[in-house]
């Protein structure tokens, strides 16, 4: 938020940072330039399925990024394309977390699914954020699409994960 953080950066700390799946890529390297520009970060982040990789060709975007599990490859590029202002854009660790230095990031709750073209995105930031010595969880739910906390009114599983959540944002907060 450039221009206002002195505004806010005594609340800064007290906060807790959640992210869905548009835009997905910002969370770490947004709080990594905070960092740099000597801002508090908050205290925790909360992070459901995102893109943190650069678009590259995974094992998940293969299996499951057709579009027959809701998001589809073309739907992911169409999305990075709404922020990023040049292909080479993807490669920036802003756009692109697991290209960044994680170390020092706050704590992190993260959830993920089983059918989601971005799980290995997830996976792969779980093992990150481990390497940084970033104290997180990831919770990948079986059975499930991307998006599916949208569904809880139906789904047992988007319940679940929304109650996951809740307690860690809790007990992060508390």
């Amino acid at each position: 938020f450039p221009g206002i953080e002195a505004e806010f950066a005594p609340e800064v700390e007290s906060l807790a940072r959640g992210l869905g799946h548009a835009p997905p890529d910002v969370a770490a390297p947004d709080l990594q330039h905070q960092a740099l520009r000597a801002l508090p970060l908050p205290r925790f982040l909360l992070l459901n399925y995102g893109a943190y990789g650069d678009g590259s060709d995974t094992a998940s975007a293969r299996r499951f990024g057709d579009g027959s599990f809701g998001l589809g490859r073309a739907q992911m590029e169409y999305f990075r394309s709404l922020y990023l202002q040049q292909p080479d854009d993807r490669h920036d660790p802003r756009a692109a977390p697991l290209l960044a230095d994680l170390r020092g990031l706050p704590a992190t709750f993260m959830t993920a699914a089983a059918l989601d073209p971005l799980l290995a995105d997830s996976l792969e930031l779980d093992t990150r954020l481990a390497a940084a010595g970033v104290p997180h969880r990831c919770i990948v739910y079986p059975g499930v699409v991307h998006g599916f906390t949208l569904m809880s009114l139906s789904l047992g599983a988007a319940r679940a994960a929304i109650e996951e959540a809740a307690a860690a944002l809790r007990a992060a907060l508390a």
